[in-house]
């Protein structure tokens, strides 16, 4: 999408990912709402979490990830952790925070599992934002619940189902939840008051992410 806009928006240049093209007086200009939308949610399920004082946990590397990572790191995160079965693109996402943001991202080998358990333990905050643990591979996880402590918050970009194996699993060691439907809602809200300049009805938007969940999780 980078290469075919006119512009973008200063955020979204630097994490070179976008989901949103808005047209402005004939010329396309790009923006991401993704990251938008973790940062709100973020704000209103975990007001407690300080981003300038917390350690990140992040399970994949595509462009969800990105967003996510780049938008902690915009708002000043203490540390992140990256960690996905491609290890080339953990090196490359990692590579793009610390030279346009701060260095303050580490690349984890998962292959590693020993230095796997130590950052997950370490972190303040766990994010899986692999798809694993969606309808397709209900019965799967990417962090053993063994890696977890109590008192951290376990964050899932899926929302279908609303409690991963994941989650579940990080409800049972003490640990806080949240699932991806907040990103999702604040994401989906950016994007309509970009295109349209009006306020986005997040009250309606949000019973109808819930009942079409609902619907889908009682087949």
């Amino acid at each position: 999408v980078m290469k075919y806009v006119d512009e973008a928006d200063p955020l979204c240049e630097k994490m070179n990912a976008s989901n949103t093209v808005v047209i402005r007086n004939g010329r396309l200009k790009a923006y991401n709402t993704d990251g938008i939308g973790f940062i709100r949610s973020l704000q209103e399920e975990a007001p407690e979490i300080d981003i300038s004082k917390s350690v990140f946990f992040c399970l994949g590397a595509g462009g969800a990830a990105r967003a996510i990572c780049s938008v902690l790191a915009h708002n000043g995160a203490k540390k992140i952790y990256i960690a996905s079965r491609t290890l080339s693109r953990v090196e490359e996402l990692v590579n793009d925070i610390n030279e346009k943001f701060a260095p303050i991202a580490e690349v984890v080998d998962m292959q590693d599992a020993e230095m796997m358990k130590k950052r997950v333990t370490e972190s303040d905050v766990v994010m899986n934002n692999t798809g694993l643990g969606m309808p397709t591979s209900l019965d799967k996880t990417p962090i053993p619940k063994e890696y977890l402590r109590p008192g951290q918050l376990c964050f899932d970009a899926t929302y279908n189902p609303s409690k991963t194996r994941f989650l579940v699993e990080a409800e049972q060691v003490g640990c806080k939840i949240m699932n991806g439907l907040g990103m999702s809602l604040y994401q989906g809200a950016a994007q309509i008051e970009l295109w349209s300049g009006m306020e986005a009805p997040i009250d309606a938007m949000r019973q109808e992410l819930l009942d079409i969940i609902s619907h889908k999780e009682e087949k």
